[in-house]
């Protein structure tokens, strides 16, 4: 029964994975290169190191992904954005390469911390995404924005469920890689630093008052604060990393623009909605298992909440049966 239903899922992924591969070749990789593509190779990928690092005109230059493209041109030996431009193929090796990797941790990520066939299900709904497809091979820095994801929620999780010297290795390394890959990414990591905040907080009080262990025992020496050190060592590092271009960065025409404004009417009624539809790519029956999750969630709260009035009641009222039986003791 179990190979059965694993074979359900290994059998839809191995025609998945075929649709990929016959999509990247047949349109990935003798299609031409796009207007951004050559503009960050020709300013910011073809061009010294120094230039990579420190050349900062637009949101153009993801630097830690051009960085590294640097490096795999000058090992292939394309100096040229006209040589670039008439090797395709050769140029999105780098980023199948960086694909394979966000496929890998996704496919891992469910398959080691729920089940194989997780794993498999994940795989396949991160490949026939349409985002995923339009921007993973892309000579931008999306593609490796999306592999530090999958790589920072692994480690996060084994190093939850086992700290490890490699986990936290690992974390340091991927919010450091998720930053200095596209300076937005700075929300996704927040937002992981915000939940895991609130979670340590609630971990450390229940150790501190159930478990009565001390300040430094609860608090300190608290997996989850090692974890908002590793986030935080790894941001620290991207900031660095940073400092030669931060002022270019922080006063980019696209931020000037933004400057004494608050949150756009426009990104919350047109841009988000786009967002999410484009995400679930038509596929709309995924809502109902998480309004199922969150349904049941509600309906368990309430009935602990009713529980706890229930058990409240049915208390006897202490001080008046203390009181009943010192009078009793007297009589």
């Amino acid at each position: 029964m179990k190979n059965f239903i694993r074979l359900q899922f290994v059998l839809p992924l191995i025609a998945v994975l075929g649709f990929f591969f016959y999509w990247l070749f047949s349109y990935y990789m003798t299609h031409d290169l796009v207007w951004d593509e050559i503009v960050s190779l020709k300013n910011f990928v073809l061009v010294d190191v120094k230039t990579t690092v420190t050349h900062y005109p637009d949101v153009n230059n993801h630097v830690f992904f051009n960085l590294l493209n640097n490096f795999y041109c000058q090992v292939v030996g394309v100096d040229n954005v006209h040589q670039a431009m008439g090797e395709q193929a050769l140029m999105r090796i780098y980023t199948l390469i960086i694909t394979l990797l966000s496929m890998f941790f996704v496919f891992r990520s469910g398959q080691k911390f729920l089940n194989l066939n997780a794993g498999f299900m994940s795989a396949m709904i991160l490949i026939t995404t349409i985002p995923f497809l339009n921007f993973t091979m892309q000579l931008r820095g999306y593609t490796m924005s999306m592999s530090f994801m999958a790589m920072l929620i692994y480690f996060l999780w084994s190093q939850e469920r086992k700290s490890s010297v490699i986990s936290a290795i690992m974390i340091v390394f991927s919010a450091f890689g998720i930053l200095y890959a596209i300076p937005s990414n700075i929300y996704f990591v927040l937002s992981l630093v915000i939940y895991y905040i609130i979670v340590w907080i609630i971990d450390a009080r229940k150790k501190q008052t159930k478990q009565e262990l001390s300040f430094v025992d609860s608090w300190v020496k608290n997996n989850k604060f090692f974890i908002l050190v590793f986030l935080g060592v790894g941001s620290i590092l991207a900031f660095l990393a940073y400092l030669p271009i931060l002022d270019l960065i922080l006063n980019e025409r696209h931020l000037q623009q933004l400057k004494g404004k608050s949150f756009y009417e426009h990104t919350l009624t047109k841009v988000i909605p786009y967002v999410l539809h484009y995400i679930l790519s038509y596929r709309f029956l995924f809502l109902i298992p998480f309004f199922i999750v969150v349904s049941v969630l509600i309906g368990k709260s309430r009935k602990k909440i009713d529980y706890g009035r229930r058990q409240k009641d049915d208390l006897p009222d202490l001080n008046y049966s203390a009181g009943f039986r010192n009078k009793s003791g007297q009589g």
